[in-house]
């Protein structure tokens, strides 16, 4: 029943393909997250397409300052800064469609937790969980994604990152949960271990983020499932 709401965004693909992506990555995130979380099917759903359209603001904005490589002036980065106000703008003309979550994401997801981020509510009030969960997404496959301006991380550089943000940026507990099911290192990441050999992740551990499952490629035993929670003497040594 959503369908024409979802075929326009084809033109964000057409005018900006890694927003378009970005978009995407950030709704199977918040999605794979809520169900995780165990939400009911249709609140999964509700998530996804608030998701979807979080930034939807940024398509107003000029092209030349969404993919500026240098830093933006005070009048640019006051623009992107307004995004957040646009967009729940925007999504308010398709709230009978739509519903209301994603007018409240669009214009929260840079609140913060700790209220200090934008644009500045007049209320006291913290952000909406879904605005929690979706600025958790947003973040990490921001910080994941390779952008004109910005190198890309690696996983373990993510979590670290993320979790110095921990009851700034984000909700504590959403975070601890966040990467309590994707982990440290999340399911098909190249891996390098302490014994010398390389692998790929196959099962994440929710009861140590940092030991998962890893299958072996090279140099030895390929194929073999390495379960580092059962191997206290192997590591992971970072991502490839």
């Amino acid at each position: 029943g959503r369908h024409q709401e979802l075929l326009n965004l084809v033109s964000v693909k057409r005018r900006d393909l890694v927003t378009f992506v970005h978009l995407l990555n950030v709704t199977l995130l918040a999605m794979f997250f809520a169900s995780k979380l165990q939400f009911a099917k249709d609140d999964v759903l509700d998530l996804g397409i608030a998701a979807l359209y979080h930034d939807v603001g940024k398509l107003y904005i000029s092209l030349k300052v969404i993919q500026k490589k240098d830093k933006l002036s005070e009048g640019e980065f006051l623009q992107v800064r307004n995004h957040p106000l646009l967009g729940a703008k925007i999504l308010d003309g398709y709230k009978d469609a739509l519903g209301v979550l994603p007018i409240v994401v669009s214009y929260e997801h840079h609140l913060r937790y700790d209220m200090a981020g934008y644009p500045k509510s007049p209320y006291a009030r913290r952000p909406h969980p879904a605005s929690m969960i979706v600025s958790i997404c947003d973040v990490y496959d921001a910080l994941a994604l390779k952008r004109s301006y910005k190198k890309d991380y690696p996983p373990e550089k993510i979590h670290e990152l993320m979790m110095l943000e921990k009851g700034k940026i984000f909700d504590p507990q959403l975070l601890d949960k966040f990467f309590q099911f994707i982990g440290v290192w999340p399911v098909g990441t190249l891996v390098s271990m302490s014994d010398g050999r390389v692998g790929v992740v196959r099962a994440t551990s929710e009861v140590d983020i940092d030991r998962p499952s890893v299958q072996v490629l090279a140099p030895e035993n390929a194929g073999e499932v390495v379960d580092l929670a059962l191997r206290p003497d192997v590591r992971i040594l970072g991502s490839l």
